[in-house]
């Protein structure tokens, strides 16, 4: 009798699912890990005097940007922000956390696909640039990240997902 996962032979069932090792540098947190916080990105919005932050921040809203107007171009039933400057990100030197967010007036980011969209655009685009400082710059410890949105008026973000952009030992 052949099982119904016979054409997959030698592949767990995570790797046929889609759920296998990240392989563009950024990986999702797991249970115990950092994640983060409510604080950390009330910290994040501080507005930092660190040259390098700024630089790095500046840089990688403009790509966040770009690469999302870009994917709700592409369709995926995605809608743009309300506005220009809906995407902003920022450091918290406490956790060693970058935090980006999205101030969602129109409901942008309402439902988990489009969330999971973001997610995937914000870390393709932020991880890479988080390492190359981190490789370049011995001072640069942000390696970790965080994605929230402020949902219509409401004055608390909801943190969607947090991860780091290096491999962990145990991690995935």
């Amino acid at each position: 009798m052949m099982s119904g996962t016979a054409w997959a032979r030698g592949q767990d069932e995570a790797t046929i699912l889609g759920f296998g090792k990240a392989t563009d540098g950024c990986y999702t947190e797991e249970a115990g890990q950092r994640q983060g916080t409510d604080e950390g990105i009330v910290t994040a919005q501080i507005p930092s005097s660190d040259k390098d932050e700024i630089r790095i921040a500046g840089a990688t809203v403009k790509a966040i940007t770009a690469a999302w107007n870009t994917r709700v171009a592409e369709g995926h039933g995605l809608e743009p922000f309300d506005r220009d400057d809906a995407i902003t990100l920022g450091f918290d030197p406490v956790q060693k956390v970058m935090y980006v967010w999205a101030q969602d007036g129109s409901g942008a980011l309402a439902g988990r696909a489009q969330q999971t969209h973001f997610q995937d655009v914000v870390t393709k685009t932020a991880c890479p640039r988080l390492l190359a400082e981190y490789n370049a710059n011995k001072r640069w410890d942000y390696t970790h990240w965080a994605i929230a949105a402020y949902q219509g008026n409401s004055a608390w973000p909801q943190l969607f997902t947090s991860g780091n952009c290096l491999p962990t030992e145990n991690g995935p």
